[in-house]
């Protein structure tokens, strides 16, 4: 049975540059920190351009974004991280990650990537908490809770040993 862990990332995500850096690093890019450079493939959704390519992914996730006059600076995105006990990417696993990103894509952007650079391969995902639908309230962490909350009795019935590693008090908000 695959255990898979869920980091939420305790990170603010409040600046400017966020989206174009959180893009390039899970996608690996060659303007990442990162001394890797794989321009890994692009999963995505809730984003308008099709087929989707780096600079338009983000160009799409900061369109969202500018859509909210904040007098104040706020959250851009969230930052989840899926880590798996195994050494592949299996079919199932990648369904499940999908349904997940599906179900947030439904109303917010989100893209995601697979990362195989330590001993457990695991998937970055990144998910804008201003929707692109209208009238449909910023993904704070009240409501990442509740998706979350969502997820894990979802999946307490399939064969995923499944848990939250919640570094930031997101989750039990």
């Amino acid at each position: 049975m695959p255990n898979i862990i869920l980091k939420i990332i305790n990170n603010e995500y409040t600046n400017d540059d966020c989206i174009t850096n959180m893009i390039h690093y899970i996608y690996r890019t060659k303007d990442c920190m990162s001394r890797k450079t794989e321009q890994l493939p692009i999963f995505c959704y809730g984003v308008r351009t099709f087929p989707p390519q780096y600079t338009y992914l983000i160009a799409d996730f900061r369109s969202v974004q500018k859509s909210v006059n904040a007098a104040e600076p706020y959250r851009h995105l969230w930052h989840l991280i899926f880590s798996f006990n195994c050494n592949r990417i299996t079919a199932e696993i990648n369904n499940w990650i999908n349904s997940i990103a599906g179900l947030f894509g439904l109303a917010y952007p989100v893209c995601y990537s697979y990362h195989y650079d330590t001993d457990n391969p695991h998937c970055h995902m990144v998910i804008s908490t201003i929707s692109y639908l209208p009238d449909t309230p910023p993904l704070t962490d009240t409501l990442l809770s509740q998706y979350l909350s969502q997820l894990k009795t979802q999946y307490e019935t399939t064969d995923f040993a499944f848990q939250i590693d919640d570094e930031g008090g997101y989750y039990n908000v």
